[in-house]
């Protein structure tokens, strides 16, 4: 994982997105700023290595199933609830694949009885009502707001129902709930507050980030 993270993190691959942004720009007439597209670029290129590194890790170790379940609907979920994350590239992608690499194990080994996924879901449900969507550097207008924060409380039901109508008492309904759980905790005060701690040391280590744009 750190020879992948590293491999992305050099200098040349941010200049390559910076160029790539710029083109688009000037070919497209946008008025979009060239650091938000490049900004957008870096993260897809992001999610494709964390997929990439993540589904080699399921795969080799046997979890495969249980991670898939975890991952895929986290990020649905975060496209709707927003949430904070690590601000360089490397570091936002070593703890995201760690994270769900370690949930791919754990629900590959454990079953959540329905009781426990129900309440999970209860306190996930509320989490979404109160902090959805965590999104500090958007202007989102209220109605915006609203209307994110009940996606983000309508994709949690239905995704409760798939888990106690189809996939009850399983593994991967083990693992939906985790995964979401990990997203769930970016957008609350103590998951963020914690994750801002771990941002300063990957930093103070490191010396200097890159700068994103939420």
């Amino acid at each position: 994982i750190s020879f992948i993270c590293n491999y992305y993190h050099l200098h040349k691959t941010f200049y390559i997105l910076d160029l790539l942004a710029s083109h688009l720009i000037k070919n497209s007439k946008t008025e979009v700023p060239e650091d938000v597209i490049s900004y957008g670029l870096e993260v897809i290129l992001n999610l494709l290595v964390q997929l990439a590194v993540i589904i080699f890790i399921g795969y080799i170790f046997g979890f495969l199933p249980a991670v898939l379940a975890a991952v895929i609907p986290a990020i649905i979920y975060r496209s709707l609830s927003g949430g904070i994350h690590i601000s360089s590239f490397v570091g936002c992608t070593a703890v995201s694949t760690l994270a769900f690499s370690l949930i791919g194990y754990i629900s590959s080994k454990i079953i959540l009885d329905t009781f426990t996924v129900t309440a999970v879901y209860i306190c996930l449900i509320a989490a979404a009502v109160v902090w959805s969507p965590f999104s500090p550097k958007r202007n989102l207008t209220k109605k915006r707001l609203i209307s994110f924060k009940v996606m983000s409380t309508l994709f949690l039901l239905v995704i409760l129902a798939v888990c106690l109508l189809y996939l009850n008492n399983t593994h991967l309904s083990t693992a939906v709930v985790l995964g979401l759980t990990w997203q769930t905790l970016t957008i609350t005060p103590p998951g963020i507050w914690i994750i801002k701690r771990l941002d300063i040391l990957i930093h103070s280590r490191k010396g200097g980030k890159r700068e994103h744009v939420q």
